[in-house]
């Protein structure tokens, strides 16, 4: 990839971008070595250990469960969006006007 700036501002974001980064990386690996080191006995976990796990799973359901509602949800923006900008035409089967060809676009209504 060519750089289309200054050459010094593009080695500049190349330097600065992995260490902005840096901290969420080492964020993770921490959190996940945390989890990797609850406390269990006889092979067990403790009723704490338990506790984490539980509201570990619960956090990473909730942040499921959004991501992928993302995609529906500016699905439905965009229907709706255009909904309000455009006419909407909706035909389920042929009518008489449009088989006898009497049909015109000035009889398009607005639908409730």
């Amino acid at each position: 990839m060519k750089c289309r700036s200054s050459p010094l501002l593009c080695a500049g974001l190349a330097l600065t971008l992995p260490l902005a980064l840096t901290p969420v990386a080492l964020a993770q690996a921490e959190r996940a070595t945390e989890l990797a080191n609850l406390p269990f006995e006889q092979n067990r976990p403790t009723e704490q250990t338990a506790q984490q796990l539980m509201e570990e799973l619960t956090f990473q359901r909730a942040t499921q469960t959004y991501l992928w509602a993302l995609p529906l949800l500016n699905t439905m923006g965009m229907r709706d969006g255009a909904a309000e900008a455009f006419a909407i035409l909706r035909l389920y089967a042929p009518a008489e006007p449009a088989l006898d060809g009497s049909w015109k676009p000035g009889d398009i209504e607005k639908a409730q």
